[in-house]
């Protein structure tokens, strides 16, 4: 049976130690407040006084650290590992990466998953997350990228100094000048503005606009200890936008990318590619020897519908050097010499959006007997043959040691007679019918939809599929925060979202959090949420979550489903294909990757 890595697991329990973290971080210490979950839990092994780290040949940044005079460390990290023995750099030739289709615009801040891919490619970060650890491939670890170091000096101060060389694009309105700390002002400035309706302003609320130390240096400050913050800055979604491209207004940074990333963008075809050419970065060096990345001459990213048995018709036949596959093509996949491949366990998760303002789903017996009306593991065993996924409560469980096993949450073991009980008592015994909004594809969430679609029929409940296009989904999903009857849909059976901090996940149960599109939440669970931000000791900040969980499963505000497991495949000639638990962490392969023929 094929090994599934799952998320945290290893790496936030077993290399727990604070030589390990400087082996994997490349940030090594980050004060309390950054290291609030690498730091403070059990440790059993005694920290060096002069802590070091060096890379190994799996490409994540070298650092070296030392205590400061407070006790905090600070850190610097620069890319120089070691190209694998035998291995040259060969440059030229240009891959093929899905672009699924649903692209509606390319704006970092306010885009979700279509748009990850290239805004990844195209645009530069503070940080990336770094290669993972071969012994641990489904880590999650920040590492400095345009960023030269991070010093972390008292709990509520970080001090990021830029590389040195960076430039902008060549490209209207910045035409390659050098990047300047106004960029990161100017970028967290616009995502904390209301007005930009960033998917993400929730996780920097604590987090005030930066401000400039020098020419290269800028210092975040924040509210309280907030320990979210070193993970989120490694987000795609807080790509780094010109105030210049600000300035000419969200229209015109939906539609246009001038970034500081390895490819820019030659050409937008929507509905057929996005063609790149490379923008050499004289200042990222990942390998040694050194050479400037990227090493591709471009990349072409093809629009492919989010329907994996399409992406898997595109990948066998040689279309897509990088994507996933279907179960059903998985054991082709491992028999086959011309793929690489992966299982890893998505730091996402599916979930039922429930719209809380629509009758009867403001009534909490409806929304527990829908949460324990399904078997999540019968889910598992016929939508994705027992490979695909696994089952999770509303806190991914694979998010160790934040989830919880759904036996272990309210409302989340199955229960079929109990939740019949349950419709009756709210004045539905023969049962009762509701619309799902569902987008028109074949995917994982068609895979689950379906199942659980039929499971919930066996208690009386019948659904109804609002089918439309991926697009058109998303945008009803999102009318539905605003104006929830014209939104229409009772839940929302969907293919969920991912998160780099627990924070992330937390959020989405706050009353005024970016992505409740269900209006689910009360004052009492957002102090909490709050307050769990602010907990350095990983124990007592595990114990917070966990009883955040159980508020959750209780109101089943969104009852968890299954977690999807990445069937991930790409071209064996393509090497040091950085593949992991977040999705854009594999944009690493076609940063400092190159095809070996």
């Amino acid at each position: 049976m094929e090994e599934v890595f799952f998320l945290e697991s290893n790496y936030w329990q077993k290399q727990l130690s604070r030589r390990n973290v400087l082996r994997y971080s490349g940030i090594a210490g980050l004060g309390i407040a950054g290291a609030s979950l690498i730091a403070c839990g059990e440790d059993s092994t005694p920290a060096p006084s002069t802590p070091s780290a060096t890379a190994s040949a799996t490409g994540t940044a070298s650092a070296t650290a030392s205590p400061s005079a407070t006790g905090t460390v600070s850190a610097t990290a620069s890319p120089s590992a070691t190209t694998t023995p035998g291995q040259t750099i060969r440059r030229g030739g240009t891959p093929r990466v899905l672009q699924p289709t649903g692209l509606d615009h390319m704006d970092p801040h306010t885009n979700t998953y279509p748009g990850g891919f290239i805004i990844a490619l195209a645009y530069g970060q503070l940080f990336k997350w770094a290669r993972a650890p071969q012994d641990d491939p489904g880590a999650l670890v920040p590492e400095p990228y345009m960023a030269e170091s991070i010093e972390s000096p008292d709990e509520t101060t970080a001090i990021v100094k830029l590389r040195p060389g960076i430039k902008w694009q060549n490209l209207d309105p910045v035409n390659g000048r050098d990047l300047a700390p106004e960029d990161i002002i100017s970028t967290f400035a616009r995502i904390k503005d209301p007005a930009i309706e960033s998917t993400r302003i929730t996780q920097f609320e604590a987090v005030q606009v930066p401000t400039a130390v020098d020419a290269t240096t800028v210092q975040f400050k924040f509210d309280h200890p907030y320990a979210p913050f070193y993970n989120y800055i490694a987000d795609v979604w807080q790509s780094i936008v010109a105030p210049e491209a600000a300035e000419k207004g969200p229209d015109w940074v939906k539609q246009n990318i001038v970034g500081t990333g390895p490819y820019q963008i030659e050409k937008v075809d929507l509905g057929v590619e996005i063609v790149t050419k490379a923008f050499p970065l004289s200042w990222w060096t990942p390998w040694d020897p050194a050479e400037a990345a990227p090493y591709f001459d471009g990349i072409v990213l093809p629009f492919i519908p989010d329907d994996i048995a399409k992406q898997a018709i595109a990948l066998l036949g040689g279309q897509l050097d990088y994507g996933t596959v279907t179960q059903a093509d998985w054991q082709t996949v491992q028999q086959d010499s011309r793929f690489g491949s992966q299982l890893i366990s998505n730091q996402g998760f599916d979930y039922i959006r429930i719209n809380h303002v629509l009758e009867p789903m403001n009534d909490v017996r409806v929304r527990r007997a829908l949460s324990m009306g399904f078997d999540r593991q019968k889910t598992v065993d016929v939508a994705f043959k027992g490979v695909g996924a696994a089952i999770t409560g509303p806190i991914p469980t694979s998010r160790t040691p934040w989830g919880q096993a759904p036996d272990d949450v309210p409302y989340h073991k199955f229960d079929a007679e109990g939740a019949k009980q349950l419709l009756t008592a709210a004045g539905f015994p023969d049962g009762l019918t509701l619309k799902n909004l569902y987008p028109a594809q074949d995917n994982v969430q068609t895979d689950f939809t379906k199942n659980v679609t039929a499971q919930l029929a066996e208690i009386g409940v019948t659904i109804e599929q609002d089918t439309l296009e991926y697009g058109a989904y998303l945008e009803k999903a999102r009318l539905a925060k605003t104006d929830p009857e014209g939104a229409g849909w009772q839940i929302n059976m969907h293919d969920g979202n991912r998160y780099n901090d627990i924070s992330g996940y937390l959020a989405e149960y706050r009353t005024d959090g970016g992505r409740n599109y269900g209006h689910w939440g009360d004052a009492d669970t957002d102090a909490k949420i709050k307050a769990s931000d602010q907990i350095s000791d990983i124990k007592e900040r595990v114990a917070a979550v966990h009883e955040i969980n159980q508020i959750i499963g209780d109101q089943a505000w969104t009852p968890g489903i299954v977690l999807p497991v990445y069937m991930n495949v790409w071209n064996a000639k393509v090497a040091n294909v950085a593949d992991g638990a977040e999705w854009y962490q594999g944009t690493r392969s076609f940063i400092d990757g190159w095809f070996t023929e």
